[in-house]
């Protein structure tokens, strides 16, 4: 799990963890849950943002966990070019 965003650009897909009620509704008791997202904008000095699966925005903040699950379709032809 990742927690610095400077890496992410747009086009990225990353997982995000956000804890949710274990059951669907709230018992008490919480569990993790991890949830995809593209990142649609990024710049320098500012928190990346993503859309989730279900069309939400969200900013990737420094205390989320994510990870990475594939790199921007660009970074990935740059990479194999060079």
């Amino acid at each position: 799990m990742k927690t610095v965003t400077s890496g992410l650009q747009v086009g990225d897909t990353i997982d995000v963890m956000y804890l949710c009620p274990a059951f669907g509704r709230w018992t008490g008791t919480l569990r993790n849950k991890w949830y995809r997202a593209e990142i649609i904008h990024s710049e320098d000095e500012t928190w990346p943002i993503a859309r989730l699966r279900d069309g939400q925005w969200t900013e990737v903040r420094p205390h989320m966990p994510w990870r990475l699950v594939a790199n921007a379709p660009e970074a990935i032809g740059a990479a194999i070019a060079a």
